[in-house]
């Protein structure tokens, strides 16, 4: 009986639970679940506990997550990322400097209030957002508690004088049920310009690393070795 956390790294274009449904079925086990869902077009890490380590998960979900990613100045979408329907565009005549940048961002950081994209699995009345977008159903999306630990702005933002739009590279440090696609909608508004998120990874997540991570073919190369994708319970301790 296999029992312990499998450090995944999740690729783009997948579910969360299509990666545990893959592993249920290449592990031939049925105690498997995931630790903080990732959007399908989000990668990296994803914590799978196996067996009895499925007893952690609820604990698991209680450590902060670690994100990289890009950022877009000049036009926003419904669904606070680039795969949505675009809603908005302005044209940044004047680049922002990276202070300004910044600055926006630090009004972010600490314990806020965020509102959850209309794409989203937050529940409202037993019913998914994402699933009362689909139906065109006007909602109230509710306001979610979150922390904020850090929002930096990595390396010197980029402005493309054709497409009049500004690209930033960004990290960020949170808690459990932030949006960072709502982060990154929400630096857009104080800076008062349209702003999507373009890719983000996850490097962190119940304390465990991007380093330590495997993809699933390296499961399926090495299924008859679990002491090399398979993490010890005691790990998360």
């Amino acid at each position: 009986m296999l029992n312990g956390i499998i450090v995944l790294n999740k690729p783009r274009g997948v579910t969360s639970s299509d990666c545990v449904y893959k592993l249920r079925k290449l592990l031939k086990i049925k105690k498997i679940g995931h630790a903080g869902t990732l959007d399908p077009e989000v990668n990296g890490v994803l914590p799978i506990a196996v067996g009895q380590a499925t007893k952690l998960i609820e604990k698991m979900h209680e450590k902060d997550k670690k994100y990289i990613g890009v950022g877009l100045l000049g036009f926003a979408t419904d669904s606070y990322d680039v795969t949505g329907k675009k809603i908005a565009e302005k044209k940044i005549i004047t680049p922002f400097s990276d202070e300004e940048i910044q600055s926006g961002m630090k009004k972010l950081v600490g314990d806020i209030s965020q509102m959850p994209p209309i794409y989203s699995a937050v529940k409202v009345n037993g019913k998914r957002l994402y699933e009362y977008a689909r139906e065109n159903i006007e909602v109230q999306r509710p306001m979610r508690d979150v922390t904020v630990k850090s929002y930096n702005l990595v390396n010197t933002s980029t402005y493309d004088y054709e497409k009049q739009q500004q690209t930033f590279d960004f990290s960020v440090t949170c808690s459990k049920g932030t949006y960072v696609r709502s982060l990154v909608n929400d630096l857009g508004a104080i800076l008062d310009v349209p702003a999507v998120m373009v890719k983000l990874t996850r490097i962190a997540s119940s304390g465990y690393n991007i380093t330590d991570a495997v993809t699933l073919e390296d499961i399926s190369r090495q299924i008859d070795q679990p002491h090399f994708w398979l993490q010890p319970i005691d790990s998360f301790f």
